[in-house]
């Protein structure tokens, strides 16, 4: 507040800003100021800053202002905003919580349905591989082997059978995949078949729980199984438990 009689005046940039002794302001063109001084009385001029028109020099109280201090900045506080309630200011651009949780969260998800979809994409061209191996193999020992040929039938029929009691290829691994769990729990990634009679299986897992439940359904099948965990090769995909599954007949 100014004292009594006195104006509290700062020009910038062409505009005057002035606060009378009354506690009200007003802002107007510096050119216009010396008529709104003149119209108050020419009361006293207390300046903060800036530069004042040459006919009202005489009216600034304190001299020393006029001896180099003009130009000295002055702490200017921030306006004080007293709206409050329904008429309280909204910063443009504010944070909403739950946007930027959603944001998040959505992000996340597309993230995890992408490694599903690499996943099952690898899950997809790993088989298709294997099928290609697996004819080539065939092609060797059964040049017969007529190009769309069912796989199992024509392996059935190429490979020797077991001596001793052994089941037939095709009977041992429609016995196993019928045991196992459902498509979803369990991706193959190898199937061997030896000269034992024994079933090898390549497999990926969700966890070790799973591969116990594998192993014992197996096993209350009526076939011989054991599981164990196995490495990671090139091409099988990195998301679970890679495992494998000897399976072989009940003794």
């Amino acid at each position: 507040m100014p004292a009594t009689g006195t104006w509290s005046v700062r020009v910038d940039s062409g505009r005057a800003l002035v606060r009378t002794d009354q506690g009200t302001g007003f802002a107007l063109p510096v050119r216009d100021l010396p008529t709104a001084w003149s119209a108050a009385g020419q009361p006293r001029l207390a300046l903060l800053g800036g530069d004042l028109p040459d006919t009202m020099i005489e009216g600034v109280e304190d001299e020393s202002v006029l001896l180099g201090t003009v130009h000295d900045p002055v702490a200017v506080l921030a306006p004080l905003d007293l709206r409050q309630g329904t008429h309280a200011a909204v910063r443009a651009g504010a944070p909403d919580m739950l946007k930027t949780v959603a944001m998040i969260a959505g992000i996340g998800v597309l993230a995890h349905v992408a490694i599903l979809a690499v996943d099952a994409l690898l899950l997809h061209r790993m088989a298709e591989t294997r099928e290609t191996e697996t004819r080539l193999l065939l092609q060797q020992v059964a040049p017969d082997l007529a190009p769309g040929e069912d796989l199992i039938a024509a392996a059935d029929r190429a490979l020797p059978q077991g001596s001793g009691g052994a089941r037939p290829f095709t009977r041992l691994l429609a016995e196993a995949s019928s045991a196992l769990p459902p498509a979803g729990q369990m991706a193959f990634t190898q199937v061997a078949y030896d000269q034992a009679g024994e079933l090898s299986l390549g497999v990926v897992v969700p966890d070790a729980a799973t591969l116990e439940q594998a192993v014992a359904a197996l096993s209350t099948a009526g076939l011989t199984a054991s599981g164990a965990p196995a490495g990671v090769e090139q091409g099988v995909a990195t998301t679970g438990l890679n495992a494998a599954i000897r399976i072989g007949a009940a003794q």
